[in-house]
């Protein structure tokens, strides 16, 4: 994702205003000692939690500055017992929307957009997920890792619930004014 987001940065003759960084997320509170304008987590927020991923982003941000986000969020509640073990969850893993535009009030933030990501970028991440799958299991050859299968059977539940119980949603948030 970096490499492309360089690629298109120098296309678009900006690549001398922006910093991609590749990095151990986990480390973002030791690693910059300046804010950004833009924060952007697509699909990670996972690493900390949604509500103690967005409080370390936003720390990130300048004042007016906004933080991008894209991730799962439960489509509903409660969720069918069966998907969330089929899928590996815990109940209370991912908020609904309702809980996210809490989460983001209680830290003074609020979204200013969000959009569920269509069926042609399911699609995409789906099989993304499939041939980072695969790759992994041509640069391991005859190790099995339960992690790999694990994630075959999340998007396998995922396709078979029609996405029924999760929705992947894009956001952008600033500060309450």
């Amino acid at each position: 994702m970096v490499l492309e987001a360089r690629r298109r940065a120098a296309e678009c003759e900006v690549n001398d205003q922006v910093m991609f960084r590749t990095m151990d997320g986990s480390d973002i509170d030791s690693a910059f000692r300046q804010p950004f304008d833009v924060v952007c987590c697509f699909g990670s927020l996972f690493i900390w939690g949604m509500e103690e991923g967005l409080q370390r982003l936003v720390r990130l941000v300048t004042p007016g500055g906004v933080l991008a986000f894209s991730d799962l969020v439960f489509a509903k509640q409660p969720v069918d017992p069966q998907f969330l073990r089929r899928a590996g969850y815990s109940p209370n893993e991912f908020p609904t929307l309702d809980q996210l535009h809490q989460i983001l009030d209680v830290i003074g933030w609020e979204i200013v957009q969000i959009w569920d990501a269509g069926d042609d970028e399911w699609q995409y991440y789906l099989e993304g997920t499939g041939k980072a799958l695969d790759w992994y299991n041509t640069m391991h050859p005859g190790i099995v890792n339960p992690f790999v299968e694990a994630e075959r059977e999340w998007a396998s539940s995922l396709i078979e619930t029609n996405r029924q119980w999760i929705q992947f949603i894009h956001a952008v948030a600033r500060e309450r004014r």
